[in-house]
C-alpha cells in the first residue's frame, strides 16, 4: 500500500509541475518580429527578455515595422557600426539593435522592466546610401 501512495504522490507532483510550467509559459513576454525572421535566440519567459533574428528586410523596413509596434523612438544612436534605437512602452524599456551581417540585417531586441533611458531624442545623421556595417 505504501508503494501505491508513493506513486500517487509522484503523479500529483508531476501533474502540478506540468500545470505550473504551463502557467509560466502563459506569461511569456511577446516580442514582435518580421514575417521572414530567422530566429537564432529567443529568451522571453521573463524580463529581461531577448529576441535575436536575421531578416532580409533592410534597415528602414525594420525601423518602420518597430515604429508601428512601439511608437516613436525616444533615442537613437550609432555604436560600433550598429544602430541602437530605444523605445518606452508600458513601463518597459525596449532596445532595438540593428547590424548588417552579409546580405541580412541582424535584429537584436532587449526588453527590460523599469525606467527608460533618457527621454531625449538624439539625432542620427541619416544617409540613404549608408549601409549598416558589421
Amino acid at each position: 500500500m505504501n508503494l501505491f501512495k508513493s506513486l500517487k504522490l509522484v503523479v500529483v507532483f508531476c501533474a502540478s509541475m506540468v500545470s505550473f510550467s504551463t502557467l509560466a509559459n502563459d506569461h511569456a513576454i511577446s516580442i514582435a518580429k518580421l514575417d521572414d525572421a530567422q530566429v537564432f535566440a529567443e529568451y522571453t519567459d521573463e524580463l529581461p527578455a531577448v529576441l535575436n533574428f536575421y531578416t532580409s528586410a533592410d534597415k528602414d523596413t525594420v525601423l518602420e515595422f518597430y515604429q508601428t509596434q512601439y511608437g516613436e523612438a525616444i533615442k537613437q544612436e550609432r555604436k560600433y557600426d550598429r544602430l541602437v534605437v530605444n523605445y518606452a512602452v508600458s513601463g518597459q524599456a525596449i532596445r532595438l539593435v540593428l547590424s548588417k551581417q552579409d546580405d541580412k540585417t541582424q535584429v537584436d531586441i532587449i526588453v527590460e522592466e523599469g525606467d527608460v533611458i533618457e527621454a531625449e531624442t538624439e539625432e542620427v545623421a541619416e544617409n540613404p546610401e549608408e549601409e549598416i556595417q558589421p
